[in-house]
């Protein structure tokens, strides 16, 4: 690890652009050139700069999407760019259409758009990998069809042999563009929706007792570095997810014995290979499994960017003195060899962690304001005591008896779907793969119960 990070300290000026602070928290620790540049003001913005974490926030606009940063014209935001006198880098949670190889006259530490939204989007992922490698663990039944009133319900559910299918939107994430449709009812909401006309890719559902696992990982010329497998927890019934709504990860990774743990990361390793030497892609990237009854895995999808349990299992990874996945991205990029046993690294970053994150959003069909903030390190019995406010991260938390919440700062107004606060420990939250502890339980009701329509 000292090798890449003390290369990295030598290149310039390494900038992470993003509308949430917390997603940037991946380098801070080791390198002296590393700045986050944010529109957000919030509690994890405040707390990090309060700890000598180079933040800049620029922006008095928390609508502002990642999108829309890479076009700010913030006079204020492009002056402080430019007065960056060493060589400059960009690096973005995702790649975003038409910035080019250049941000800001600073290079852009992603992979090109069009690699990645040939793997994003759920269609052309479907036709440019089914004759691949990756294409063997598609599910064996998928179409590309419209949802629309010119197919009837028979019509679709033959087709796939009278069992439940799933729809998935082109473009969506973390499951709120995925509708699994059980019964006629469920079609017909679908087909008089607005989304009805709209191509999808609609495959059959598999039966996996709640069998899903994700994993993150990074293509490189060296090979595939992989780590951070889990249960991926979907459609918790108590806090109003949808059926296919990812809501946290557990890294206990229940019910997963030590052979499908190592089929898991060697098809992990074959799809890191087809997307290096084949679409052109590089970098961070996460799987979607699901897993049978018979113990037949499937490859619902991979996401070609940092993953959303990236920031906190980088955390994760530090702590356990490990190389994290982000460095490995760096070390890509600025082709440094990172000189580590690919084989053992994989092993070892794969293991069961006694960790979970549970992610809160807002179910409403109209905007919530956080009128109660929760904000730091609390009891996790559920009496929601504070034990100390200026926690930063995951390694923070300190025994199992204790949980970091990190939620968006009271006053903030929270979209439909979006995230506004995740729950973070060193304990297993669930109670088999989707049902969570009561305690636990009650801390996501008091959170909630903070929160207004509006």
């Amino acid at each position: 690890m000292i090798n890449i990070i003390n290369k990295l300290n030598t290149v310039g000026t390494i900038l992470y652009l993003t509308p949430r602070a917390s997603r940037g928290f991946l380098f801070e620790d080791y390198l002296h050139n590393y700045e986050i540049l944010t529109n957000d003001n919030g509690y994890q913005k405040r707390i990090a700069e309060n700890r000598g974490v180079k933040v800049k926030y620029f922006e008095d606009n928390t609508s502002l999407s990642a999108r829309d940063l890479v076009r700010n014209k913030d006079s204020k935001f492009i002056e402080y760019i430019n007065n960056i006198e060493q060589k400059k880098f960009v690096m973005l949670f995702k790649s975003q259409p038409n910035p080019g190889n250049t941000v800001y006259g600073c290079e852009l530490i992603n992979p090109s758009y069009e690699s990645t939204s040939s793997i994003e989007d759920k269609i052309s992922f479907f036709n440019n990998f089914k004759n691949t490698v990756i294409g063997e663990y598609f599910p064996k039944k998928i179409i590309i069809s419209t949802i629309d009133k010119g197919i009837t319900y028979k019509e679709m559910v033959g087709q796939f042999d009278g069992n439940k299918f799933v729809v998935q939107l082109n473009k969506s994430h973390s499951g709120d563009g995925t509708y699994i449709i059980e019964n006629e009812d469920e079609y017909t909401d679908l087909v008089n929706s607005k989304l009805s006309g709209f191509p999808c890719k609609i495959s059959q559902y598999i039966d996996s007792c709640n069998q899903y696992f994700t994993i993150n990982a990074v293509a490189t010329k060296w090979g595939t570095y992989i780590a951070g497998l889990s249960n991926q927890i979907t459609a918790i019934k108590e806090i109003n997810a949808s059926k296919g709504e990812t809501c946290g990860n557990n890294f206990n990774q229940n019910g997963l014995s030590d052979t499908l743990r190592n089929e898991l990361v060697k098809i992990t390793d074959k799809v890191g290979s087809e997307l290096y030497v084949n679409n052109g892609f590089w970098g961070m990237f996460g799987i979607d499994f699901v897993i049978d009854e018979n113990n037949n895995v499937y490859i619902i999808e991979v996401n070609a960017r940092q993953t959303a349990s990236v920031q906190d299992f980088t955390k994760i990874q530090d702590e356990n003195g490990v190389i994290s996945l982000p460095l490995i991205h760096l070390a890509e990029y600025f082709n440094i060899d990172p000189m580590i046993d690919r084989n053992e690294y994989n092993y070892i970053n794969t293991l069961p962690q006694i960790a979970s994150i549970l992610v809160l959003r807002n179910h409403n069909t109209e905007n919530i304001l956080i009128k109660n903030e929760y904000n730091g390190l609390y009891l996790s019995d559920g009496s929601m005591k504070l034990i100390e406010k200026n926690a930063y991260s995951i390694n923070d938390v300190y025994s199992t008896s204790n949980i970091f919440i990190n939620e968006n700062s009271k006053g903030s107004v929270i979209q439909p779907r979006s995230e506004f606060c995740r729950i973070i420990g060193k304990s297993d939250f669930f109670e088999g793969n989707n049902i969570l502890h009561n305690t636990i339980l009650n801390i996501v009701r008091e959170i909630y119960n903070g929160t207004e329509i509006i």
